[in-house]
């Protein structure tokens, strides 16, 4: 056994390696299958966009879009160039405008300051004449003098200074000619002073004259730049319009060029993913090669494997059967083997009641040692569905009590069977004891269909052969409260003042 215990472990190591190598290997494989499935994904993106990308349209589409944007610059260009000459030849003639204005304006503010003059100077030389006009007729008035400045007889018998008569011819004569040399110098200087206001007067004309041409310097320009700009304005707005349509032609072009260039670099893509694809399909069929290869050689391992667990089980169980004949023929081997007997029937009765108990997460297991003593262990269910072995003072109180239940109750159980001791009465004193509520629910269904299973068939074959009519179960007040429905009647013992009596249920004594 030593030599084919070596062997099967050997063949283990062996057998783990081999499956670990073939996980890596199947790994890689199923690896190597997903990147290909993604890079044929990206394969059909990409010829799906290179068929959405005609290469050949663009370059037409570029090309025709080239010749219209060659010819839309020129245009422009001739507009602009045209808009420039015109723009010159008006403005060197609205310079010219505007230079006679601005000479027009300068000399319009000498006149207006020669104006001002002028009229200062008029208003005075005015009011000077009116003066002298005012001189004059009070001269002639008071000498009697006529406009043919000859002085009339009743002017000559009086001076018209002191009063006193005038007898001198001589007198009369310097009187007058005094008088007229006055008035001679009054009309010189009335004269003189008619000439400076006919002076002021011409001034005040040649301004008006000259404000009237300035005025007319002002509309001539306003007219011409209106005109100038009106017949710019309709190569204004078609320049802008041509310019406009270059922009939307140059945004279409750089589009298409940008989809040209796209559409380059998706299909030298496609070449390189073309040539990546061999490459991992080289690579696949390296792996799933590998694979199979490991495969192979673990299915080896395992038949050697299946070969000496079949040879160990074959010796396995030739020892055990010299092992029980060994045993059953030697010293204690007809004891041993009664008792072996008893405590699997004895475990088989338990487990019965103990399913019941547990919902089946619970089990015992009973074994007779080398010195013919009991070993008694439970097994409890994990969540994966496996069982692990506990002794029975690990378990929880719950557990235990529900341990202890079963063993008692098959206990009974074989001793009804084996040994003929039959009873129709079970007694249980505190069976609830450290059970929780759903524990001490399952034994009340428990001893209710201990008893339906009796009365239906005489013997419950899962829950042994006990033939029970009445089962006494002693509680105490909470207890018997919570299953009170698995009881067909309740009695009570008092206590009261140092004795106890019993209340018998209502039902019973009906």
């Amino acid at each position: 056994m030593s030599e084919l215990d070596g062997m099967y472990q050997i063949r283990k190591n062996d057998a783990a390696k081999a499956k670990e190598k073939c996980e890596l290997a199947k790994d890689e494989m199923n690896r190597r299958k997903a990147a290909i499935v993604d890079k044929q994904k990206l394969s059909f993106e990409r010829e799906k966009t290179l068929l959405d990308l005609d290469s050949g349209d663009l370059d037409e589409s570029i090309r025709v879009l080239q010749t219209n944007l060659t010819i839309i610059n020129d245009e422009i260009a001739s507009m602009e160039h045209t808009l420039y000459n015109l723009t010159s030849i008006d403005n060197e003639r609205l310079a010219g405008i505007r230079s006679s204005l601005d000479k027009a304006l300068r000399a319009q503010a000498r006149s207006e300051n020669d104006l001002q003059y002028s009229t200062n100077h008029l208003n005075t030389k005015q009011a000077e004449l009116s003066k002298l006009e005012n001189q004059l007729v009070a001269l002639r008035s008071e000498w009697n003098f006529n406009d043919s400045n000859q002085m009339l007889a009743a002017a000559r018998s009086v001076c018209k200074a002191c009063g006193q008569p005038i007898t001198s011819e001589e007198t009369v004569e310097y009187l007058r000619q005094s008088t007229a040399s006055k008035i001679e110098a009054l009309k010189a200087q009335i004269t003189c002073l008619n000439q400076e206001v006919e002076s002021a007067e011409l001034t005040i004309s040649k301004a008006n004259e000259e404000a009237a041409t300035i005025d007319e310097h002002r509309n001539l320009l306003l007219k011409e730049e209106r005109t100038i700009s009106s017949r710019s304005q309709d190569l204004r707005d078609k320049l802008k319009d041509t310019r406009y349509l270059h922009r939307q032609l140059s945004l279409e072009y750089s589009r298409l060029v940008d989809e040209s260039q796209e559409a380059l670099r998706t299909k030298m893509a496609q070449l390189n993913g073309e040539a990546e694809m061999q490459r991992m399909n080289d690579a696949l069929s390296a792996a799933v090669h590998s694979y199979d290869v490991c495969f192979s050689d673990y299915e080896s391992v395992e038949q050697h494997i299946a070969e000496i667990e079949s040879e160990k089980e074959s010796t396995s169980t030739q020892a055990s059967s010299y092992g029980s004949l060994i045993d059953v023929f030697g010293s204690k081997g007809i004891q041993t083997f009664v008792l072996r007997n008893l405590v699997k029937a004895l475990q088989y009765c338990s487990q019965s009641y103990l399913d019941e108990l547990s919902d089946g997460s619970l089990k015992l297991v009973f074994e007779v040692g080398q010195n013919d003593n009991i070993i008694k262990q439970a097994k409890t269910i994990n969540g994966d569905g496996t069982w692990r072995t506990r002794s029975l003072s690990s378990l929880s109180g719950g557990q235990w009590r529900r341990c202890s239940l079963s063993l008692s109750l098959g206990f009974v159980d074989l001793a009804s069977h084996r040994g003929a001791m039959r009873s129709s009465l079970l007694v249980l004193d505190e069976p609830l004891t450290h059970l929780d509520s759903s524990g001490r629910d399952s034994v009340g269904k428990l001893l209710r269909k201990m008893l339906s299973g009796n009365n239906d068939h005489g013997t419950s074959r899962h829950l042994g052969g006990l033939a029970l009519s009445t089962i006494l179960v002693i509680l105490q007040d909470i207890a018997a409260e919570e299953i009170e429905e698995c009881f067909d009647y309740i009695d009570q013992v008092v206590k009261s003042n140092g004795e106890s009596y019993v209340v018998l249920d209502q039902s019973t004594i009906d």
